[in-house]
């Protein structure tokens, strides 16, 4: 009985000096048997990292805006277009409009701001508006432009009832709506 695995390949040969020796194949062998378990390794680790990045891309929620940050404005291209100098992910979902009535003014700076319903009824309305898919990281550069994180600035974010005019139905998004009264005085200001 022949030992030797590899007396088929050397029928009819006489280098048998050409094999290496039972040694180095059992250290090509423990080799291949690392690179094999770094390779497992490795691929754990980026189905973890696929994984983790599924569920951050799963954070995303949907906001409401309006004035300058709707399409063809100034905020809308620095903060949520394809090209935004702000990082993170914004996609358009659809035109819409609020359910429950606002009054929106124009500051002194020229700020559009959605204010509570003014005293006044025929002073508040539906606010049209745009619904976007955001993930956490540009919703925070949102809420920097918003300044919602300075105690009684500007804005204070709000879940609000969105009718969805591409689906027809209500939908819940975050929203940025004046805090007080400050865009009642910030409109009533410039007359």
């Amino acid at each position: 009985l022949n030992s030797n695995p590899f007396s088929e390949v050397l029928e009819g040969s006489s280098d048998a000096a050409a094999l290496p020796s039972p040694a180095i194949m059992m250290q090509a062998a423990a080799s291949v048997n690392t690179t094999i378990q770094r390779l497992e390794g490795r691929i754990a680790f980026l189905e973890d990292e696929v994984k983790r990045l599924k569920e951050r891309e799963e954070e995303k929620e949907l906001i409401f805006v309006y004035g300058t940050l709707k399409r063809g404005f100034h905020n809308y291209n620095v903060y949520l277009s394809e090209n935004a100098a702000y990082s993170g992910s914004a996609t358009f979902v659809s035109c819409g409009k609020t359910k429950e009535r606002f009054t929106m003014t124009i500051g002194n700076n020229g700020i559009p701001f959605m204010c509570p319903p003014a005293p006044d009824p025929t002073l508040s309305g539906q606010v049209s508006g745009e619904l976007f898919l955001v993930n956490a990281e540009k919703r925070t550069h949102l809420d920097y432009l918003e300044s919602i994180f300075v105690e009684g600035d500007w804005y204070t974010a709000k879940s609000l009832e969105i009718f969805n005019e591409d689906t027809g139905k209500i939908v819940r998004a975050k929203s940025y709506v004046a805090v007080g009264d400050r865009g009642f005085r910030e409109g009533l200001d410039r007359g």
